[in-house]
């Protein structure tokens, strides 16, 4: 009947001094009003992790919260926590967004616009650059910013037939469909295949260094096989 217990108070850290663009709050979806008030107010971000804030959010409303946060104007960007608790996918993130922000009838987010494919592209891009104070140089495709370029085949089995771009974006595309990825001019990947790192390799350290891990542990934990790390 009380509800959540409120580990930040956004409107008492405004009138400390303590917010502006140089701030950005992580795992706030207990904020009240008054606290989007007051992120809005000094022009502080807010970073949501979809998937994680789903799992473990247990206390508060995921939807709510996103929905009333763009409604009031609060810069949202959306962020991978870590990868125990969620996916490094930037395109399920965007599309977990859009499924989730959606209003309910007779609650306090009834007559709230739902929330679109452009936004959820925005939270993933100029505003997480914006989060970042970097919007003056990435964060959008603007002459005298970065060339940082992601690029889709529209032509892959589940972008086709393909129509409106954002929501082929937002909802259908994956990381497999990324066939150019370019960052300040330099391209890292092409055709689908990456250019600078070895991705045997990074398999390969990973298995082992889990390996090791389990090792340690012990118990339960113990690996029923050896495993060699490559060089």
């Amino acid at each position: 009947g009380q509800g959540p217990p409120y580990k930040i108070n956004a409107a008492q850290m405004q009138k400390d001094g303590f917010l502006g663009p140089e701030m950005l709050l992580v795992h706030f979806l207990e904020a009240r009003a008054e606290d989007r008030q007051a992120l809005v107010e000094t022009g502080t971000s807010l970073s949501i992790g979809m998937q994680s804030e789903q799992h473990f959010g247990a206390q508060c409303d995921l939807r709510s919260h996103l929905l009333h946060c763009l409604d009031d104007g609060v810069n949202l960007c959306l962020s991978i926590d870590a990868t125990s608790a969620a996916s490094v996918n930037p395109f399920e993130n965007m599309s977990f967004a859009w499924y989730t922000g959606i209003p309910w009838l007779d609650t306090p987010t009834a007559k709230i616009p739902a929330v679109n494919f452009r936004q959820c592209i925005e939270m993933t891009t100029i505003n997480s650059a914006r989060a970042m104070g970097l919007d003056y140089h990435i964060g959008s495709l603007t002459p005298g910013k970065c060339a940082d370029l992601i690029m889709l085949r529209a032509t892959d089995l589940n972008m086709a037939p393909f129509g409106e771009i954002d929501g082929a974006v937002v909802r259908s595309a994956t990381p497999a469909n990324v066939d150019m990825v370019v960052a300040d001019g330099r391209i890292l990947k092409r055709g689908g295949k990456l250019l600078t790192i070895d991705i045997d390799e990074i398999v390969s350290d990973a298995s082992a260094a889990l390996h090791a891990v389990l090792t340690r542990a012990g118990g339960v934990f113990a690996p029923s096989t050896t495993i060699a790390r490559r060089y």
